[in-house]
């Protein structure tokens, strides 16, 4: 058979009727045939040549299945504890995945990464990420596409082996079995007296034991438990205790289950996607969800003069003044306009307040606004 070029591909990643995982490239229209036929038909594959990628990290690596290419590194000590960030590209990114992302790992907060459109946005990124604080929320202003929490898990990336990928992760291995926190369940967790509720699966538990010797030498065994959560976080229990210390976890309802569908819509929604979703239940009543747009308590089309307090992107203190506006088809009100006399100047703003200027005497453009005229 004649040699096929392939202008476009992409990868996946699929078991084998016998239970085997393997990864594979094709035409993307073709993934679902490829993948259903392996499912079906193929017991097994043995491949001639296999191995993994090492990674390197200053004087130690990490492994991976996947073909990764480390492009810049830097460890740094962090509040007692250290870290390390890397950009890194991964060529062969299964079912969709971004293929751009940056991993930053905190001793203290566990690993987290970002992902990127392109290896030269990530790049752009790491640069501007040594020139901000070094806190995970600085993340959301570089740029980058998402933000992963990944805690004590592995992201997918740096999967060995056979392991499942479960969203963002890579299956923790050396999980064992619990009566209660089975992987898969789902449960309602409050990690303290001051936290949201929120639902999260269960991935599988691990145990931990020891013993400790009080001021009278006598011994005293323990017992702990951590659950593994599918977002990246964990919950300690103590022995003999299924509850965290100061707050509490229980499973979700069968008749909950709609909260989860919510969160996933609700997801779909912050992203800009769509701006509502609803769900339906058997007794025909809806929950509905949507975003509705702020309604002026004034109207800020009329002509006139208007008051302003203004908080400019860089500044310390806020700006506060008056000045005259009249609506145009460009600028139909009176926030645009002063975003707009803003911008010429290279400037952002936020409107902190703005109303009809009713004092009287004659307007004045104020020392703040210089004399924003329209």
């Amino acid at each position: 058979m004649a040699k096929r070029e392939f202008d476009s591909y992409g990868g996946g990643e699929v078991r084998t009727a016998g239970g085997q995982l393997v990864r594979f490239t094709c035409d993307f229209k073709d993934r679902a045939t490829v993948a259903a036929f392996f499912a079906e038909h193929v017991r097994d594959i043995d491949i001639p040549r296999t191995g993994t990628v090492n990674i390197p990290h200053g004087g130690y690596g990490r492994y991976t299945r996947y073909d990764v290419t480390q492009h810049k590194y830097a460890g740094y000590g962090d509040g007692g504890g250290g870290g390390y960030i890397e950009v890194l590209e991964i060529k062969d990114p299964p079912n969709e995945r971004n293929g751009f992302v940056i991993l930053d790992y905190r001793s203290h907060e566990g690993t987290a990464f970002t992902e990127w459109p392109s290896l030269a946005a990530a790049l752009a990124g790491y640069e501007a990420f040594w020139k901000t604080s070094r806190e995970y929320s600085a993340w959301q202003t570089l740029g980058c596409q998402r933000f992963v929490s990944c805690g004590l898990l592995d992201p997918w990336f740096y999967a060995i082996g056979d392991q499942e990928l479960i969203g963002d992760y890579a299956f923790p291995e050396g999980l064992q079995d619990d009566p209660v926190y089975r992987t898969g369940h789902k449960f309602v967790v409050c990690p303290s007296e001051d936290d949201l509720l929120s639902v999260k699966t269960c991935l599988g538990t691990r145990f931990f034991s020891g013993h400790t010797v009080d001021w009278a030498g006598r011994r005293q065994s323990w017992q702990r438990r951590m659950v593994h959560w599918d977002d990246g976080t964990v919950t300690m229990l103590e022995s003999g205790s299924d509850v965290p210390n100061k707050g509490w976890i229980r499973p979700l309802e069968g008749g909950e289950l709609w909260v989860t569908k919510a969160l996933a819509q609700f997801r779909v929604l912050i992203t800009g996607k769509t701006d509502r979703f609803s769900i339906k239940f058997l007794d025909g009543t809806q929950f509905v969800g949507r975003v509705i747009p702020a309604k002026s308590p004034v109207d800020l089309t009329r002509p006139g003069g208007y008051y302003a307090k203004l908080k400019v992107t860089g500044e310390k203190k806020d700006r506060k003044g008056v000045f005259d506006f009249v609506p145009s088809p460009e600028l139909p009100d009176a926030v645009s306009f002063l975003r707009s006399k803003f911008s010429e100047k290279g400037q952002q703003i936020e409107v902190l307040e703005i109303r009809p200027n009713k004092t009287k005497g004659k307007k004045w453009s104020g020392v703040f606004f210089g004399r924003l005229k329209s």
